[in-house]
């Protein structure tokens, strides 16, 4: 990780040292919604990505590389663990209304081909790189103590839960078009997958009484998609 983040450093000073001579270099900025999916859009909801890129013009032509930076937030589904609750115990928990979200913040090295156009010019992309989460809150894998009664509620959340930031390895694919609006100006759209290897939920036993238990299993693997538009501006 250490070698990617000093390798993302070099690359970001050289393009910025370098921005008022003849080297290739442009930049952009984009935001828009992203859309959690698979098991992670079970416990997670919809938020906010926002991302900055540096492009560097290649010998091939229409290849760039790239060094992004992004944040992207999720809010915590409480009805998730509500619902899981109620199948594996057949009640209701009462009272589970905690606020907590999560954050990631990738920083990807990669690659855009654009095909060549004299007006709206169509691109794909690759990124590989570390991608950071930040949980506040979550739960921590420590057993989760409930009463017995129905419904049910949790002794103590604040025992059970943790704010905590993750490291995990990952990559993203996308397309887009860009779109001339003035000089050395264009707008950027585009949708991207991304992945990351970031375990977003620990294993936690939920205990109400000896004959009234489980254990979840630990999610791993954060996947989700982002709709942005922004503008990519030439020197």
């Amino acid at each position: 990780m250490k070698k990617i983040l000093s390798l993302s450093a070099i690359l970001f000073l050289f393009f910025a040292g370098n921005s008022y001579s003849q080297i290739p270099v442009k930049f952009g900025a984009s935001i828009g919604p992203n859309f959690p999916n698979g098991t992670f859009g079970e416990v997670y909801k919809s938020g906010i990505s926002v991302e900055v890129i540096a492009f560097y013009g290649l010998p091939a032509p229409g290849l760039d590389l790239t060094l992004s930076a992004g944040v992207s937030s999720f809010t915590y589904k409480n009805d998730y663990f509500i619902n899981e609750v109620k199948s594996k115990l057949l009640t209701v928990v009462d009272n589970f209304e905690p606020d907590w979200g999560a954050m990631e913040i990738p920083i990807l090295l990669g690659v855009r081909y654009r095909v060549p156009s004299p007006t709206a010019t169509p691109y794909v992309s690759g990124e590989v790189g570390v991608r950071l989460m930040s949980f506040s809150d979550r739960f921590s894998g420590a057993q989760i103590l409930a009463n017995s009664s129905t419904p049910t509620s949790i002794t103590n959340l604040t025992n059970v839960s943790e704010s905590k930031m993750d490291i995990g390895f990952g990559g993203s694919l996308g397309a887009g078009v860009e779109i001339p609006i003035l000089p050395k100006v264009d707008f950027d759209i585009s949708v991207k997958y991304n992945y990351s290897s970031v375990t977003f939920s620990k294993s936690y036993n939920f205990f109400r009484n000896n004959n009234s238990q489980y254990t979840s299993e630990e999610l791993k693997g954060v996947g989700y998609f982002t709709f942005k538009g922004g503008v990519k501006i030439g020197l």
